[in-house]
């Protein structure tokens, strides 16, 4: 059995770069295959994947190429130093790798097989067959005729083995990553011994250049930790709720016509403490900073803390693109996953923010927006737990002033004993979580008048009053109307 030589085979792996994909070729549709031609192209396919089994049972090639960053003010990271490694990796189950030591085996890589195992647990949980074996099979899960048109060209002698050319595209509507191109078939046992071409994306995509590269791989940070998050039980499943928190987060983009990089979405932070972080362009706000905020436009300063830092370009640590990164128990997940920034940056966010609410529909009610962080730096001390972030950001300084205490027109005064003014709710006023799926719903209450100063209790706890349903009677659908009301209508207003 001849199969192409395993030596030959080399993979080029860079990680900071995709496969570039050529276009689909519009062709002329092609004369049918002759019976002999057609049984040929058959005995290809049962060749192919006796090749593909063969392939898994060997070790080739692999050479991987990595740069290392340090962080930049200005361009947030530049290269410090690069690395070469040449190993044989194992398709079969995992990238299990033994490297060519160098005459200088130092630095980061020394003992670099050892090295190079962790870093391949990253390739293997993103493996897919047509991305590094694109480069050793015309199709290494689909190359048959459902998906492949076939058509000859000429016969052609390589070396002493006489072959049948035949160009092949992919059908219509078959997907993106399909191979284009030319195959050669010898023409006695059916073995595809060469072949010439490109993978094809969907039409009218474009080439992915350098900065769309780098954009995806910071795309593949956020994504990892988010998922990451959820499977440590810290982030809300998707729900609702997320609706009313992007909304609020697009009015703040429409008013200063923010240019970005990507949507941004929002999520729920299942814990208590009151905290936001950036996670790419996805926003994470705990459930207690949720439930303790008043109105809208104090979700909406919230909201642009965070929407400056991504606005700034204050990425997350790409790193984490790399899933081993993300290997370890989830009670250690705020010891491994810090997504705060350095004061520098919450300096800079801070004055960004206010930018943003002062050109947001928002700006005639900043005001409010000061009693909330009067109230903050008024229980700053006695409440150290509650304003300590566990993963992201502080909503205060150091020194304990609110970092966007300059957003409010003149200083703001709190007034215990005035009945009307609400700087801010206790814990559990706007948010439950659905214990079965993780999921965050607004509450569906009747307000209360307040009656004196004592029922205000500002960021407090309160009595937990249990209101019960049998399981399956329609609890999970009768949720609050509340949900599909538009943001200002869910912060109830003040009086």
């Amino acid at each position: 059995m001849w199969i192409r030589k395993l030596s030959l085979v080399i993979v080029v792996v860079s990680l900071s770069a995709v496969t570039a994909l050529a276009k689909v070729q519009h062709l002329t549709p092609a004369a049918p295959l002759t019976p002999e031609q057609a049984e040929l192209v058959e005995k290809s396919f049962a060749r192919e994947k006796v090749t593909i089994e063969e392939i898994q049972k060997h070790i080739p090639l692999v050479q991987t190429y990595i740069q290392n960053t340090r962080p930049d003010a200005k361009l947030y990271a530049v290269p410090t130093s690069d690395e070469y490694m040449l190993n044989r990796v194992d398709f079969a189950k995992a990238f299990t790798a033994k490297a060519y030591k160098s005459k200088n085996d130092r630095g980061f890589f020394k003992g670099s097989a050892k090295a190079f195992l962790s870093l391949s647990a990253a390739f293997k949980m993103a493996y897919s067959p047509t991305g590094f074996m694109d480069m050793m099979f015309v199709d290494p899960t689909n190359y048959d005729r459902a998906h492949y048109d076939f058509a000859f060209v000429r016969r052609e002698f390589l070396g002493e083995v006489r072959t049948e050319v035949f160009d092949v595209h992919p059908k219509p509507g078959n997907g993106s990553g399909r191979f284009v191109g030319r195959i050669w078939i010898e023409d006695q046992g059916g073995n595809v011994v060469r072949f010439n071409g490109s993978y094809t994306r969907s039409e009218g995509a474009q080439d992915v250049s350098p900065l769309e590269a780098q954009r995806n791989w910071y795309s593949q940070a956020e994504q990892n930790v988010l998922d990451r998050l959820v499977e440590a039980g810290l982030v809300a499943a998707p729900s609702d709720f997320d609706k009313t928190l992007e909304q609020v987060t697009n009015n703040l983009i429409l008013g200063s016509k923010l240019t970005l990089s990507g949507e941004i979405h929002c999520r729920v932070l299942l814990t208590t403490p009151l905290e936001s972080l950036a996670v790419g362009n996805t926003i994470l706000v705990s459930k207690g900073l949720v439930d303790v905020l008043p109105s809208e436009e104090d979700l909406a300063a919230v909201l642009s803390f965070q929407l400056a830092q991504i606005a700034l370009g204050h990425q997350i640590d790409a790193r984490y693109a790399f899933d081993d990164r993300l290997l370890f128990p989830d009670e250690a997940t705020f010891q491994q996953i810090r997504m705060n920034h350095s004061e520098q940056e919450d300096l800079d966010s801070a004055k960004k923010a206010a930018e943003l609410l002062r050109n947001s529909i928002y700006q005639d009610k900043l005001q409010n927006v000061g009693l909330f962080l009067a109230q903050l730096q008024a229980r700053e001390k006695s409440l150290t737990a509650l304003l300590t972030p566990r993963m992201g950001d502080s909503l205060v300084k150091p020194d304990g002033t609110a970092w966007l205490s300059e957003v409010s027109k003149g200083p703001a005064q709190l007034d215990i004993d005035n009945l009307t003014q609400i700087a801010a709710l206790p814990l559990g006023s706007h948010l439950r979580i659905d214990p079965w799926d993780d999921e965050v719903h607004f509450l569906h209450v009747n307000t209360q008048p307040i009656l004196n100063a004592r029922e205000k209790m500002p960021l407090e706890l309160t009595p937990i009053y249990f209101r019960l349903s049998r399981y399956g009677s329609g609890s999970h659908a009768a949720l609050s109307s509340a949900e599909n009301l538009p943001p200002a209508a869910q912060y109830p207003p003040r009086q």
